[in-house]
């Protein structure tokens, strides 16, 4: 395959969009030549793509955009793409309806981010998305089990679907690479020394599982244990998360807007820091 070209909703915070740009910028490096073009805005993101990507953004500006479908189906024929990868289902539906009745379509995998649908909105979505991955497309798992969950579910073909793990970059999660020591981070955010901190950086949101970590930081305190949770993530489960830990009389809850520097990217997070 030389012309690979993935096609995401956007370029926002999130682990999705890091790892598309992840893959592309190694495809690129190795020598392929990679496209990645973006429905619509946020773009955050965009400053880590590297210059030798292809990208574009195709300016979606309403649900069903009909000229965005047209400049993505122009675009494809352009460049004489061989090869597409839908990172998340909505750009799957948007590449469906740009290449209906064209013949010679380019090969088609379609990444799965996620396994639990909660929400009657996405259930219902997943009647027309499901239909979609039973139709000419390799469906690419993070896990045997969320491949088991999918294909049983959806109804989908077992031999149309891939397992890949997600992958772990040792030169960006390295110590070594970390400016302040633990010592000094545990100073900075007025935790003390003998603390055992337990972290999470992640959306708010129903897969990510909050509760489970605030339940269980719960029994460690009961059992004597002087520990502290940093959560790092903004989302709609956030409200939910601190209505719990009011529930559950932890003893008080600290926010801090602190400027992350990361990369290119400047965001600003929210700490929620839960003392014990």
């Amino acid at each position: 395959m030389k012309n690979v070209l993935f096609l995401i909703s956007d370029l926002g915070v999130g682990g999705t969009e890091r790892k598309t740009i992840n893959i592309t910028n190694t495809l690129t490096a190795r020598g392929k030549k990679c496209y990645l073009l973006y429905l619509n805005l946020p773009e955050t993101l965009r400053p880590l793509v590297s210059k030798e990507v292809n990208i574009h953004c195709l300016e979606r500006t309403v649900k069903l955009d009909i000229h965005c479908i047209k400049n993505y189906r122009n675009y494809v024929n352009k460049n004489k793409i061989e090869c597409v990868c839908c990172m998340d289902l909505y750009a799957l539906f948007n590449h469906k309806l740009a290449l209906s009745g064209i013949k010679n379509k380019p090969r088609l995998f379609v990444a799965i981010n996620t396994s639990i649908i909660k929400s009657l909105k996405a259930k219902l979505l997943m009647l027309i998305y499901s239909s979609l991955l039973r139709r000419e497309c390799q469906v690419i798992f993070g896990s045997q089990l969320q491949k088991k969950m999918w294909t049983i579910r959806y109804r989908l073909d077992p031999s149309f679907g891939k397992m890949i793990y997600n992958g772990i970059d040792q030169n960006y999660f390295n110590s070594e690479n970390i400016l302040q020591s633990g010592e000094e981070m545990k100073q900075k955010y007025g935790i003390n020394k003998e603390e055992i901190v337990l972290g999470m950086v992640a959306r708010f949101s129903p897969e990510k599982a909050h509760g489970h970590l605030i339940m269980a930081a719960k029994k460690i305190v009961n059992m004597g244990h002087k520990i502290k949770i940093l959560l790092v993530g903004s989302g709609d489960e956030r409200e939910k998360i601190i209505e719990l830990v009011s529930r559950l009389n932890m003893p008080t809850i600290d926010e801090i807007i602190h400027d992350m520097v990361n990369d290119h990217t400047h965001n600003k997070k929210t700490f929620r820091k839960i003392n014990f």
